[in-house]
């Protein structure tokens, strides 16, 4: 320091070393800034990396809620399904007991007739 103060015109020392102070806050400076330049970068890839995240799960969830009304609809499907063939079968049973009606109707007139002619050849047969 003693050489330093030799070299410099006096009156000046104090000058050169608040200029060195400046100069040695300036690089702190300049190296946060550099710092926060580097965390900037970092946090810009870190939102692409959530953008990304984010459009991923927004995907999976439409995807779900699609797969979930499918499923939705399949069920629907099968229960329409069975409703049609219980319909389908209960025309049938109706048709075929209405068939079974006739037929026994048919067998029922037919008796009759066979009872009036036992009856009437009973009376002729008497008489």
């Amino acid at each position: 320091l003693a050489l330093v103060a030799t070299l410099i015109p006096e009156g000046r020392l104090s000058y050169y070393i608040e200029l060195d102070r400046a100069n040695l806050a300036r690089s702190a400076f300049i190296d946060r800034l550099n710092g926060c330049h580097s965390n900037v970068i970092l946090l810009q890839g870190s939102l692409v990396n959530a953008e990304r995240d984010l459009a991923v799960a927004r995907a999976v969830t439409e995807s779900a809620a699609v797969m979930e009304k499918e499923a939705a609809l399949e069920e629907e499907n099968k229960v329409l399904v069975l409703e049609l063939g219980l319909r389908q079968a209960i025309e049938q049973a109706q048709q075929e007991e209405a068939e079974a009606q006739r037929r026994l109707d048919r067998v029922s007139m037919l008796a009759d007739e066979i009872d009036r002619s036992t009856r009437k050849l009973k009376q002729d047969s008497l008489a």
